[in-house]
């Protein structure tokens, strides 16, 4: 009888149809398809680079960098949750100077290497102000958003620029994390 009674019950579970799984319960890490320097003095873009630079002198008469960064994100990702992360921890970064940088959106993203206007930098709305910890080489928000927002679709680009008269951020892409979002289901 009780044999009778846990086959009926199994059965009966047995029965019962699966629902099908679908969202990711993890996050994904969105990385830049291209970082790449721009020359705010003379409009120059290094395209695709490894290198990504912040840099600001009052002695370096108007040859300052910022960085290009442009993301592609998942049709999939729609109606998720993003947040924008920046991290050059770790060796081959260096950080001096103010430490803080401001995050700006592009109109469209760098997709060629040039030496002069006006195919630099397309700048436009500010987004934040993050300061780069000097131990551990992590970008905690000063200012703005907080770096969470619902996921776009599709080509996004930004630049990340120096804050105040003197800094030197340097990381490789390929040793650090850099500017990157993740993405939460």
């Amino acid at each position: 009888m009780k044999f009778l009674a846990i086959s009926s019950l199994i059965a009966a579970v047995a029965a019962v149809p699966v629902a099908e799984i679908t969202e990711r319960s993890t996050p994904e890490i969105i990385f830049p398809t291209s970082i790449s320097q721009y020359n705010v003095g003379t409009g120059a873009v290094t395209y695709k680079t490894t290198i990504g630079r912040v840099f600001k002198h009052p002695t370096n008469h108007g040859q300052d960098y910022t960085t290009l960064g442009t993301y592609y994100f998942p049709p999939q990702y729609a109606g998720w949750n993003c947040e924008f992360l920046f991290d050059i921890g770790g060796y081959d970064s260096l950080y001096t100077g103010s430490r803080k940088v401001d995050l700006f959106l592009s109109q469209k993203p760098a997709t060629a290497t040039t030496t002069s206007w006006p195919q630099g930098n397309l700048r436009d709305q500010h987004v934040a102000r993050m300061e780069i910890d000097a131990y551990t080489g992590r970008g905690k928000f000063i200012e703005g958003t907080g770096g969470k927002f619902k996921c776009p679709t599709g080509e996004y680009a930004g630049e990340i620029v120096g804050v105040y008269d003197e800094i030197d951020l340097y990381w490789r892409q390929d040793h650090a994390k850099g500017p990157y979002f993740i993405a939460y289901p």
